[in-house]
């Protein structure tokens, strides 16, 4: 029986490559005060995160800009400058 899968646990290397950062800075990550990262479990010396708790973690800091729809409904474009040559 493979616990991993069954559990639905993600390796630390495997969170690090779906995060597109280098294993050193997830694990630095892990050590800051106050934590921000995605909840994981330790068992032993190994560290895992939960997948659903990782799929909360990504929803929650997504971030959507605000200029984005000016500029798609096309009342983002700036006029002629004052003092500029015509």
């Amino acid at each position: 029986m493979d616990l991993k899968n069954t559990l639905g646990l993600l390796e630390e290397a495997e969170v690090a490559a779906l995060l597109h950062m280098t294993l050193p800075s997830l694990r630095n990550q892990r050590a800051r005060v106050p934590y921000k990262g995605p909840p994981y479990q330790r068992m032993g010396r190994k560290v895992f995160y939960p997948l659903d708790q990782l799929k909360k973690y990504l929803a929650a800091s997504t971030v959507t800009p605000s200029r984005a729809r000016t500029l798609i409904d096309g009342n983002g474009k700036r006029g002629a400058r004052s003092g500029a040559a015509a």
